[in-house]
C-alpha cells in the first residue's frame, strides 16, 4: 500500500511540475484557522480553464484531552475552480507528508512523518483584474498517526504497534495573491 501511494504522489508531482511550466499564471493562497489556530500556504499554477495545481505547506495546532499537537504538512494540490465574474467556487485535494510533534507519554513513540490529506472548498471574491481577494474555505484536513507502545495493555499481550487515521474540519479564512 506504501509503494502505491509513493509512485501515486511520483506521478502527480512529475505531472504538475511539467505542466505548471508551460503557463504563466500563478496564484497563491494564504489563509488562517479559525476554529483552529495555524497557518497555510499554497502556490498554484492555472493548467486549463478550471483547474490548478501547485504545492503548498500548513502548520496547525490541535487541542487533544491531554496535549497539545502540532502538525506541520507539505503537499500536492489540485484545485478545480469555477469563476463567474466577480466570485470563485474552489475545490480543494490535497496529499502529502506531515511532520508530528508535540509531548507524549515516556512508554509511547510515535512516527515522526506520516501520511496526510486535506479535501474541502470554499467562496473566493475578486477585488481587481487579476483575481486578488478575500476568500473563505471549509475543510477536512486529516492526517495518519503510527504509535509503538512498550508496555502491554493487557496481561498477556506484548509491545504493540497502531496507527490511526485523525482529522479534522476547519474553517480558514485567507487572501488570494
Amino acid at each position: 500500500m506504501k509503494t502505491i501511494f509513493t509512485i501515486l504522489f511520483a506521478i502527480l508531482f512529475a505531472i504538475a511540475g511539467s505542466a505548471a511550466l508551460a503557463q504563466s499564471k500563478n496564484n497563491i493562497f494564504v489563509d488562517i484557522g479559525v476554529n483552529v489556530r495555524g497557518i497555510s500556504a499554497t502556490y498554484d499554477r492555472k493548467l486549463s480553464k478550471h483547474f490548478e495545481m501547485g504545492a503548498g505547506i500548513n502548520t496547525y495546532y490541535f487541542n487533544d484531552q491531554h496535549d497539545v499537537k502540532s502538525h506541520s504538512a507539505l503537499y500536492v494540490d489540485a484545485r478545480p475552480y469555477w469563476a463567474k465574474r466577480k466570485s470563485m467556487f474552489f475545490m480543494f485535494v490535497d496529499i502529502g507528508a506531515v511532520y508530528n510533534a508535540g509531548p507524549m507519554h515516556d512508554s509511547v513513540t510515535r512516527a515522526p512523518v506520516t501520511f496526510a490529506s486535506n479535501l474541502g472548498c470554499g467562496y473566493h471574491y475578486r477585488i481587481n483584474k487579476r483575481g486578488m481577494g478575500p476568500y473563505v474555505s471549509l475543510g477536512l484536513y486529516g492526517c495518519t498517526e503510527r504509535f509503538h507502545t512498550s508496555k502491554a495493555i493487557f496481561a498477556n499481550t506484548k509491545a504493540q504497534d497502531y496507527s490511526l487515521y485523525e482529522f479534522d474540519a476547519i474553517l480558514s479564512l485567507g487572501f488570494k495573491f
